[in-house]
Parts: structure tokens; C-alpha cells; sequence
């Protein structure tokens, strides 16, 4: 069991390596290409269309070929995807291979994530946090080992770096038997969740399924927004920064490593955090923080001024993906797996479609407009939260920590 966690927490290194790349080389890659911003936000959405094609399709990979070998065909995906971004073939082949990538990283998050929330009997909000400090570390060496390479002039061999690593964890998962026993076996020794919820909604008669439909389209869209902003700042910070601060690239492309090391070193404390206070109060506070820091972000100017802010907030954004996700599986009635897949695949679809809402507004307007576009988007995401507690009010569980 331990050898498995430790290839959950290597498998989201890799995924924070692959989510990040596209951004971090965008204003090289761009330049490199002659293309534009809005041409860079597309190629950010059609990475984020495969991630979106890989969580929906993971439950029937799992089917035909068991997990393990699903997570083979996403980290062989991955690996060849990257291998053709490192030999900058046309434009068109760059674009053609950005779905393939996605659809990866998208099905190892999907099967792994769920995974985890299925067999780890309690504090769940911990462990997912730990795990998603490996992501952010991934996510925060990207950018760096991008800047290493673009100060030598050979920035495209960023991507032969993710390739390596994905062909590593090939090796590595090829050497995994006994991934199906060590379910089978959790599953066995965990409580069994959905006849903990029944008890719930016994207790509770006043419990009607319109609310559950109501609550689970606001984690959808809460998840949307929130993927799509992350994704949206972690991909565009190198552009903002330069049309700021007229940093050079090597230096702009630094912003995502911070904000990175900023989010890992969040993770850190936020699962612990969030099951003392709980899951709600959790989400609420870091987001109003996040929106005051968005809000200040449009009157800073000066280099290190605009990275301590970035870096502040990476630090407030560092739990809200692991804590909502545990959040939304205690509020919502259904199988784990399936909720995790739905929650994740939502993401998706808003890391395909705000990228591409910020790549034309980089290019429309001005980058001041950009950032109140995200301080907009997150006084959206603080409602959806809001919104999930007032929803169901009526509904109690034995567990404190769910509300």
C-alpha cells in the first residue's frame, strides 16, 4: 500500500509537470510561431478538450481494460504528445497534439483522485492535500526547468523533460500487479459510504432529491469556474507579467514557479486546516482572500511587488481544488467514483473555455481588464460556495466536518 501511494503522489508530480508546460513556454512557443495570444488560449482550451474526453471516457477505459493499464495508455499519451512538442514540428501538428496530452493527464487525475477518496477510510481532506502538493511541486519545477532552458536558448527541451518523466512512470506502473487486489481489499475494509449517506437521508425526511440535483449542478459549475481560473492565471502569469513589469521572459516565466511553490507550500496546511474549521468555513475565507488579493493585484506595480502578490495568491487558492472536491463527495449523495469523475470533467470544461476568454481579452483589451475579468470570476466562485451551504441547510450527518 505504501509503494501505491507513493506512485499516486509521483503520478501528481507528473500532472503538475504536464498542466503547466504549455504555459510557462507560451510566450516562447509563440513568438516562436508567430502566433498571438488568442491563438495561445485556444491551444490552452484544446488541451484542456482532451482532459475533458479523458475524465468522461476513464470509467469505460477502466471497463475494457482494468486501471492499470488505463493509467499505461494516459502516461503513453502523454509521453508521445510531448515528444512531438519537443521537436517543433508545424504549427498545426503542435495544436494536434495538445488533446492528446490533455486527454492524459486528464484520465491519470481521474482514476487516481477517485481512487484515493474511495479507499482512504478517514481525514480525506488531508490526504488529498498531500497529493496535491506533489501536483503543485510538479507545477512549480516546470516553469523553472522552463527558465533554465530558455536562458540557453533551448526552451523546447522542456518538453523532452515531461516525455522522460512520462516514460519513466510507463516503467514504473508496467511493475504494478497488484493495484486491482489492493482496491478489492479497501474496499473491503472501508465503511461502506453509500449506506452511510442512506442513514443519512433517513434522519433527515425533510431531505428531497431537488436539492441534491440543485447542489450537484452548483459543485459543477463551481468546479468550472475554479479549474478555469487556475488555469486561466497559472498559464497567462508570464504574459501578465511582461505586459506589466516588461520583464523578460526568463524572469516571467519565474511568476509561475512562484505561484507554484506558493500552492504547494498552501497544501501543506490546508487539509489540516480545513478539518479543524471545517470544510465550508474553510472554502469561504480562503476565497474571500483570494478575491481581495485579485482585487489588489489591478494596483501593483513593480516587479517583486507583483510576484509577492502572486505568491500570496497561489497561497490562498492552495486548497480550495482538494478541500471543494472531498466537500462535494460528503454533500452529495451517489458513488464516489462517479462524483469525482463528474467534478473533475467539469473542471475540464472550464479549463478549456476561460483560457480562451482570457487569451482574447489579452489580446482585445488591456491587461488590467484581464485581471478584473478574474476578480469577477472569483466573486462568482465565492457565491457557488455560498451557494452550496445555503442550498442544503436541511441536511445533517453524523460527521462535523461535512458542513
Amino acid at each position: 500500500m505504501k509503494r501505491l501511494i507513493k506512485l499516486f503522489y509521483a503520478s501528481y508530480f507528473l500532472i503538475g509537470l504536464a498542466t503547466v508546460i504549455i504555459g510557462a513556454t507560451l510566450p516562447e512557443l509563440l513568438n516562436y510561431y508567430n502566433r498571438d495570444y488568442s491563438e495561445g488560449g485556444l491551444l490552452i482550451s484544446i488541451q484542456f478538450g482532451g482532459f475533458l474526453i479523458g475524465v468522461i471516457t476513464t470509467p469505460l477505459w477502466i471497463t475494457k481494460l482494468g486501471r492499470r493499464n488505463a493509467l499505461l495508455v494516459a502516461f503513453t499519451m502523454l509521453f508521445l504528445s510531448q515528444t512531438i512538442n519537443g521537436l517543433l514540428p508545424p504549427w498545426q501538428w503542435i495544436v494536434g497534439a495538445a488533446p492528446f496530452s490533455g486527454f492524459g493527464f486528464g484520465m491519470i487525475e481521474a482514476i487516481i483522485g477517485a481512487l484515493i477518496l474511495d479507499s482512504i477510510k478517514e481525514k480525506k481532506a488531508i490526504v488529498m492535500s498531500r497529493v496535491e502538493v506533489f501536483f503543485g511541486i510538479g507545477a512549480m519545477l516546470m516553469p523553472l526547468i522552463v527558465s533554465v532552458f530558455i536562458v540557453i536558448q533551448y526552451w523546447h527541451l522542456a518538453f523532452f523533460v515531461l516525455a522522460f518523466f512520462s516514460l519513466m512512470m510507463i516503467f514504473v506502473w508496467m511493475s504494478t500487479n497488484n493495484l486491482e487486489e489492493f482496491i478489492s481489499d479497501s474496499k473491503e475494509s472501508a465503511p461502506k459510504r453509500e449506506q452511510v449517506i442512506d442513514q443519512a437521508v433517513l434522519d433527515n425526511p425533510a431531505f428531497k432529491r431537488n436539492k441534491q440535483v440543485f447542489i450537484y449542478s452548483l459543485f459543477t459549475v463551481l468546479f468550472a469556474v475554479y479549474v478555469g481560473l487556475e488555469m486561466s492565471i497559472a498559464n497567462f502569469l508570464p504574459a501578465i507579467l511582461i505586459e506589466l513589469s516588461g520583464s523578460s521572459t526568463a524572469i516571467a516565466s519565474l511568476s509561475v514557479t512562484f505561484f507554484w511553490i506558493a500552492m504547494s507550500i498552501g497544501r501543506i496546511f490546508a487539509g489540516v486546516i480545513a478539518e479543524k474549521v471545517n470544510y465550508f468555513t474553510y472554502l469561504v475565507w480562503s476565497n474571500i482572500a483570494i478575491l481581495l488579493t485579485l482585487i489588489a493585484f489591478s494596483f501593483i506595480s513593480g516587479t517583486i511587488f507583483l510576484f509577492i502578490v502572486i505568491m500570496i495568491i497561489g497561497l490562498f487558492m492552495s486548497g480550495t481544488f482538494a478541500i471543494a472536491i472531498t466537500y462535494a463527495n460528503a454533500r452529495i449523495i451517489g458513488k464516489t467514483e462517479k462524483i469525482t469523475s463528474t467534478m473533475i470533467a467539469s473542471g475540464g470544461i472550464g479549463g478549456a473555455l476561460l483560457p480562451l476568454l482570457t487569451g482574447w481579452s489579452m489580446d482585445i483589451f488591456s491587461t488590467g481588464i484581464t485581471i478584473w475579468i478574474f476578480t469577477g470570476l472569483q466573486l462568482i466562485l465565492l457565491i457557488l460556495i455560498v451557494f452550496t451551504r445555503k442550498s442544503n441547510t436541511e441536511l445533517r450527518t453524523n460527521s462535523e466536518q461535512i458542513v
